[in-house]
């Protein structure tokens, strides 16, 4: 173990990305040039992501016992407390004075405190993509149910197959499940010639953001790719699920201030697919 202090990330894509960036924040104001990171989630290939990343030395990654025992965590965490460290087991031999919170927390989302840029290393993608390509990532159920989202998805690939000369990277996942236990199969699978289907195909998020630099720009559901068109700085629609588009949570609100910046245009859950066409049109890479 090296004695560099260890930022916490808890969470998914979309909240490591948000992590970061504000450890990244930290480390430029307090002059560190290296640090190590505590990651508590799922994904195993977060892990891969920051361990990526030039100013990351070490990436210890806690998986949950259960989706409960996540939940508990995130509640403490969320409070400020750093309580929850002690109650992990195995890593006793941390050195809890060198902690530092890097997750957000209930402080930093009442107070919306957002940092959208960092910089990144990505390794570059395997997949060959023509010049022109839009990634196009319709449906992300761990965010949301299926109703949940735009309802006009479909419209979406049609019209871009239909009246424009995109190339569209179709990516998701093949089979999955939300934060409520529901599973669900994607529901959008088109034999296209100017279609790359990805979808199940990805290894991880990971490999994902490789892809998506190779593109020109971005489709969106409201999940961790609305977050990286900001972060990468890529021309992209974000077509917001229910739960951003009017929150009723004060996480919900901090993430859709999130994604509500250049250079995303928004459309959300109670508009038709006109404001999609509105929004497209008013794109400088269409």
């Amino acid at each position: 173990m090296n004695d560099l202090p260890y930022f916490t990330a808890i969470g998914a894509w979309g909240d490591v990305f948000a992590c970061y960036a504000r450890i990244c924040l930290m480390m430029k104001e307090t002059g560190l040039p290296k640090a190590n990171i505590l990651h508590y989630g799922f994904d195993p290939h977060i892990k891969d992501f920051l361990e990526y990343q030039d100013n990351i030395e070490e990436v210890l990654h806690l998986v949950p016992d259960s989706l409960g025992a996540y939940d508990d965590v995130i509640a403490e965490a969320n409070t400020g407390s750093m309580d929850w460290i002690n109650e992990l087991k195995g890593w006793a031999h941390l050195n809890h004075n060198l902690m530092i919170m890097g997750h957000t927390t209930h402080d930093i989302i009442s107070k919306k405190i957002i940092n959208r840029h960092f910089d990144y290393r990505i390794p570059p993608s395997s997949v060959p993509l023509p010049l022109h390509s839009v990634l196009f990532n319709p449906y992300s159920f761990q965010s949301c149910s299926f109703r949940a989202h735009w309802p006009f998805m479909p419209n979406v690939l049609r019209f871009l197959l239909d009246e424009t000369d995109w190339h569209v990277v179709l990516v998701g996942q093949e089979k999955t499940f939300n934060t409520n236990g529901e599973y669900w199969d994607f529901p959008m699978i088109v034999d296209h010639p100017e279609v790359t289907n990805l979808v199940g195909k990805t290894e991880s998020m990971f490999e994902v953001l490789a892809i998506a630099e190779d593109c020109e720009a971005i489709i969106s559901t409201s999940n961790c790719l609305s977050l990286w068109s900001i972060i990468a700085d890529k021309p992209s629609i974000v077509l917001m699920n229910s739960k951003l588009t009017d929150p009723f949570v004060i996480g919900h609100e901090y993430w859709k201030e999130w994604v509500e910046t250049e250079p995303n245009k928004c459309v959300y859950y109670d508009q038709n697919f006109d404001q999609f066409r509105k929004a497209y049109q008013g794109w400088n890479v269409s």
